[in-house]
C-alpha cells in the first residue's frame, strides 16, 4: 500500500514552513534515510529524509509550497508496488539504444544558498536554471545562465548628420536641468513640436508616480516568525528600557591592540563583558516559564545578526567559560553560518541573554525589545568622543551607549541598573579580566 510522507516536527516552536527544493522527481527511486527536499522554517532551513524505501509516485508539496507538520508531502510507492496510473516513462534511443529518463518540468532543482544569492542579484529565475551536474545548482550554473540571457551588444550606431536643436523655453531648459530630465526624451506640445515648462512637469509627475508605485509581497516564514514573536513579546512581558554611558578608552585601545593578531571584535569584547557581569549578578540569567523564574545554569548569549531576510539571534553557548580569542571565533562562526544559512535549531535556542549592535550604522541609542522567554537584552550603540574634565584638566574619552531592556515581571529595576553598571566598569577596565 503507497505511503503518505508527511512533515515530521521540527523543534519546538516551527509552525509552518516554505518547500525550498526537492532532490528528487516524480518516479525517482529513494531510499530511507535520503534526503528528498529542503524546508525553510522560521529560521532555519532543514532537509527531510524518505521514511522508507520505495518511489515517488505523486507530490503533493512543490517548491514554494507552505506546509505545516503533519502535513502530506508525497506519495511513496513502497518496493515492488505498482500504480495504475504510470510514475515515470523511459524512452529508448534509435541510434544506440540507451535508457534515457523522460525528462521532468524545470524548477525542481536544488541550489545552494550561494547560488539562491547569486541568481537574486543577476535577476535569474532558478526554475529555469538546469545544474551541470544534474543534481544541484551552483553559482557556476547561474553565471552561465546569466550570460545566456544577457543581451547582444547593439551594432555600432551609422553615422549620421548631427541632431537638430532641441526647440524649448528657457524655464522648461532650467526645470529640465534641475530635475536630471533629458529633454531628447521628451515630445513638445507647443508650436512645431517647442517644450513648454508643462511637458517637463509632465515628466516630472510621471517620474514620481513610477517612484512611489506600491507592491506587494507575501511574508516568509521568517519574517512572519519575527512578527509574531515581536508583537508577544510586546504583549506579554512588561518592558522596562535603561540606558548609560560606558568609558570604553582602554576598551578601544584594546582592540586596537588585538586587531592586527587575533581580530578581536568589539561585539566579541562586549559579549566577554557581559558574560563576566552575569557570572556576577545570576539573577539576570534567567527565563520566564510558566509563572515561574527558571534560573539558568549555563550563561549562554545571543547575537543578534542582520540578514537580508530579516533578524537571527545564534547563542553562543556557555560565553563566561571561552577565552577572549575562543569567544571571538565562535560569534565568527555562527555569524557566518547565518549569512549562509545553514544555522541549526540547536544554535538558534538555549539563550538566556541577547546583545544586539547598532553601532556601525551610527546609532547613539535605542530601545531593544525582548527576545522571549529570556528577561534581558542589551542594545549597543556606537563609539564617540567627549570632552571630559578630570584632575589634570579636561581630556577627550571615547563613550558607548548601552540600553538594556529587562522584564520587570521578573527584574527589578534596581537589580538590573546594578549588572548594567557593572558592564559599564568591566568595559572600562579590560586588563582586569580573567582569562577564562
Amino acid at each position: 500500500m503507497p505511503h503518505e510522507m508527511t512533515l515530521p516536527p521540527v523543534g519546538s516552536t516551527a509552525t509552518e514552513g516554505i518547500v525550498v527544493a526537492w532532490f528528487k522527481r516524480e518516479g525517482a527511486e529513494v531510499r530511507a534515510g535520503e534526503p528528498l527536499l529542503e524546508v525553510q522554517f522560521d529560521k532555519v532551513s532543514s532537509e527531510v529524509v524518505a521514511p522508507v524505501d520505495g518511489r515517488i509516485q505523486q507530490i503533493l508539496a512543490p517548491r514554494d509550497a507552505v506546509i505545516r507538520p503533519g502535513q502530506t508531502l508525497a506519495i511513496l510507492l513502497l518496493p515492488n508496488e505498482s500504480a495504475d496510473a504510470p510514475i515515470a516513462t523511459t524512452s529508448r534511443s534509435a541510434a544506440d539504444g540507451a535508457t534515457i529518463a523522460a525528462s521532468a518540468p524545470a524548477g525542481n532543482y536544488p541550489a545552494s544558498p550561494a547560488a539562491r544569492r547569486l541568481a537574486k542579484e543577476l535577476g535569474i529565475e532558478l526554475a529555469h536554471v538546469t545544474p551541470a551536474n544534474g543534481q544541484r545548482i551552483t553559482e557556476e550554473d547561474v553565471q552561465r545562465a546569466a550570460q545566456m540571457n544577457a543581451p547582444a551588444a547593439p551594432p555600432p550606431a551609422p553615422m549620421t548628420s548631427p541632431p537638430s536643436e532641441i526647440r524649448a523655453t528657457p524655464i522648461a531648459k532650467r526645470m529640465a536641468k534641475e530635475h536630471g530630465i533629458d529633454l531628447a526624451t521628451l515630445v513638445g506640445a507647443g508650436p512645431g513640436g517647442r517644450i513648454s515648462e508643462q511637458d517637463v512637469q509632465a515628466a516630472l509627475d510621471r517620474r514620481s508616480a513610477i517612484a512611489t508605485a506600491s507592491t506587494r509581497a507575501p511574508l516568509s516564514p521568517m519574517r512572519r516568525a519575527i512578527a509574531r514573536r515581536m508583537m508577544e513579546s510586546l504583549h506579554n512581558t512588561a518592558q522596562l528600557t535603561m540606558t548609560t554611558q560606558a568609558d570604553v578608552t582602554a576598551l578601544v585601545a584594546e582592540q586596537e591592540r588585538s586587531k592586527a593578531t587575533t581580530g578581536v571584535t568589539y561585539t566579541a569584547l562586549i559579549v566577554r563583558a557581559v558574560a563576566l557581569a552575569l557570572r556576577e549578578h545570576p539573577y539576570m540569567n534567567v527565563r520566564w516559564s510558566d509563572d515561574a523564574i527558571e534560573q539558568v545554569a549555563e550563561i549562554n548569549i545571543g547575537v543578534a545578526v542582520a540578514l537580508e531576510a530579516g533578524l537571527v539571534a545564534p547563542v553562543v553557548k556557555q560565553a563566561d567559560r571561552l577565552s577572549l580569542a575562543a569567544l571571538s571565533n565562535e560569534i565568527k562562526r555562527l555569524s557566518e553560518r547565518a549569512r549562509a544559512n545553514q544555522l541549526t535549531e540547536a544554535e538558534l535556542t538555549g539563550g538566556s541573554f541577547t546583545l544586539t549592535n547598532l553601532g556601525m550604522y551610527g546609532i547613539d541609542a535605542f530601545t531593544p525589545i525582548l527576545n522571549p522567554p529570556e528577561a534581558a537584552i542589551l542594545g549597543v550603540g556606537r563609539i564617540s568622543e567627549q570632552l571630559v574634565r578630570q584632575e589634570h584638566g579636561i581630556t577627550w574619552r571615547q563613550f558607548m551607549t548601552l540600553s538594556l531592556t529587562i522584564d520587570h515581571r521578573l527584574i527589578d529595576g534596581a537589580p538590573g541598573a546594578a549588572f548594567l553598571q557593572r558592564v559599564c566598569q568591566l568595559l572600562s577596565q579590560p586588563a582586569s579580566w580573567p582569562e577564562g
